[in-house]
């Protein structure tokens, strides 16, 4: 049915057909795919940027309205570039008509259901391809009762054999909607022929240029950019002359199937080169920095550590963009060249700042090229790092604390902010030696106690950074140093000979006479 007949789909409407409106509808859309896709191609739909609509008119009750796409199940693409089923109503869903005016003008609507589809073409590796998106609009009219057939509306109706939209007599279909008989136009009469070239034969099928038979002549017209024509045989005693528009993507007039015609063939200025609507390439980018534990675009650390990070990185504009790269000043860590990134695809990494003692806003920039032109894109976002409190700690070991001398063991010491290393071992406050490492080997040659004192960072004046252990070295009775509390060591440990098992001296009892 021609939109131009309904004043409801005036400029919104690409394509426009009748239905009685039933007590419960369940409809479905069918997508036909454009002609003269490349091999391996395929068109397919952007079913998250499409639409499905209800709209009501004449004060009728019918339900649902607005955007109601929710309640269709969507399909993205078909089989081998033929037309699909690529919105059907979900299982529970209905076009529910209610009270409806008598009031109403039968002639008109009632009720719309449109359907926009975004489609686009991908090749054989499934890379979009850019400028050939188009947007088209289906409009379904639904009526109290829909419009009558009648011959010349340009819809095959009731007993109707063909309905070329006309009342002609002379071509293929007659003006009481048969098919004539041989001689006769066929249905291209009066109608456009698609032909990319300039030359002199139709790129198109010759089939329909005559009801029946050959074409006894041809013709085209530059001056007039027709084709004209005749038929063989005759038709109801007549000749007729057969004639239709010669059409071409870019000549400046939206003829046959096209949808637009700028005059060129431009593919990124709104109107591709198979003359449909094409998005306008629109390059945008976007860029998010957050803190690499809760993303909430905040962080504290400790002095001396560094902030991590997650960057990602999306293209949510309508073209592929290239020479893609995040730089940022604060944290060169983070800086990545991404390369190309496809429309509504994204990129998500960790990365690591430097070394930080005080607190920041850190700022990223993500910047990009369009793939269709020179246009630069670009997106910053920013995340804060504060820095806390300095984190202290300390940790002092020996593998042997206490025994006898010659006492070996394993001194060492570690903790935090670290710097150089250093260990002191001290005898009644007196240090006797210093150790500029973490963990060492080391003998007391002697009895007594000590003090091992750890400082993870080097300064022994930070005594907030610093922690000891004790080391205990006793005597050995039994080799033959007199040392400690003993009082002798005869080098045994065997009683009754003057000097005992605990190396003290024995007493002999001289009897008395």
């Amino acid at each position: 049915m021609s939109c131009s007949s309904i004043p409801e789909a005036a400029g919104s409407c690409d394509q426009c057909f009748h239905f009685d409106l039933g007590s419960s509808n369940s409809p479905s859309d069918n997508f036909v795919p454009r002609t003269g896709i490349a091999s391996g191609s395929y068109e397919f739909i952007y079913t998250a940027q499409s639409s499905i609509t209800g709209t009501t008119y004449q004060g009728a009750n019918v339900t649902p309205t607005g955007n109601i796409t929710s309640l269709f199940n969507l399909t993205d693409r078909g089989v081998a570039n033929n037309s699909w089923t690529w919105a059907s109503m979900k299982s529970g869903s209905a076009i529910v008509k209610g009270t409806v005016p008598t009031t109403i003008d039968i002639g008109r609507p009632i009720y719309l259901l449109k359907f926009t589809t975004l489609s686009g073409i991908k090749d054989a590796n499934n890379v979009i391809q850019p400028g050939q998106d188009v947007t088209h609009r289906e409009c379904a009219f639904y009526y109290q009762t829909a419009p009558t057939a009648f011959c010349g509306n340009g819809n095959r109706e009731g007993t109707e054999q063909c309905d070329d939209g006309n009342t002609v007599n002379t071509d293929a279909c007659s003006n009481t909607c048969t098919n004539n008989s041989a001689g006769a136009c066929g249905t291209q009469n009066n109608n456009s022929v698609y032909d990319q070239s300039a030359g002199t034969a139709l790129v198109a099928s010759t089939s329909g240029l005559c009801a029946s038979g050959a074409v006894a002549s041809f013709l085209y017209s530059p001056s007039q950019n027709r084709w004209t024509w005749s038929c063989a045989g005759s038709n109801n005693g007549a000749s007729p002359s057969c004639q239709a528009n010669r059409t071409y993507c870019g000549n400046g007039t939206i003829e046959s199937t096209e949808q637009c015609d700028d005059g060129n063939t431009n593919n990124n200025d709104g109107c591709n080169t198979s003359c449909r609507i094409a998005s306008i390439p629109s390059p945008a980018i976007r860029i998010y920095k957050d803190d690499a534990d809760n993303r909430d675009d905040r962080q504290t650390i400790t002095s001396g550590t560094r902030p991590r990070f997650t960057i990602t990185v999306i293209n949510y504009g309508n073209v592929d963009l290239r020479d893609v790269v995040v730089t940022d000043q604060r944290a060169p860590g983070c800086d990545k060249t991404i390369g190309t990134l496809a429309r509504n695809d994204s990129k998500t990494y960790t990365c690591e700042g430097t070394t930080t003692t005080a607190s920041f806003t850190n700022t990223a920039r993500a910047t990009g090229r369009s793939i269709t032109d020179t246009t630069v894109v670009s997106d910053d976002d920013t995340t804060e790092v504060t820095v806390g409190a300095t984190a202290v700690s300390c940790t002092v070991g020996a593998s042997n604390k206490s025994g006898y001398a010659p006492l070996q063991t394993t001194l060492t010491c570690s903790g935090s902010p670290s710097g150089k290393t250093v260990m002191a071992v001290k005898k009644n406050g007196t240090t006797l030696e210093l150790i500029n490492a973490s963990s060492k080997n080391y003998t007391f040659n002697n009895i007594g106690s000590y003090t091992v004192v750890c400082y993870p960072d080097g300064s022994q004046q930070n005594q907030g950074n610093a922690c000891t252990t004790n080391i205990q070295v006793g005597s050995l009775c039994g080799n033959r140093k007199v040392e400690g509390a003993e009082q002798c060591d005869d080098g045994n440990t065997r009683s009754g000979d003057g000097c005992n098992q605990s190396c003290e001296i024995e007493y002999k009892i001289q009897p008395i006479c």
